[in-house]
């Protein structure tokens, strides 16, 4: 998937194609060629929605971190 395409494609949107090529995998309903390059695409959109939910979990991690410094530093003020 090149970079402008990621850029493009929203997570959600990435997601959604997601499941409907697994959809259409699941039924058996294509021929051996298209369902092959169905499972690349599949691959690829699998790869980019796992790089931001990794990328969101840090951002997670990141304000929770920042929460916990901001309680430590009230819990220092407030008995000092």
């Amino acid at each position: 998937m090149s970079q402008t395409e990621e850029q493009e494609l929203e997570f959600e949107k990435a997601l959604e194609e997601l499941e409907k090529i697994v959809e259409k995998l699941e039924s058996s309903q294509t021929d051996l060629e298209t369902s092959i390059e169905m499972f690349k695409r599949g691959v690829e959109l699998y790869k980019y929605c796992k790089r931001k939910l990794d990328e969101a979990s840090l951002k997670v991690r990141d304000v929770l971190k920042e929460m916990e410094e901001v309680e430590s530093d009230d819990d220092r003020t407030s008995q000092g």
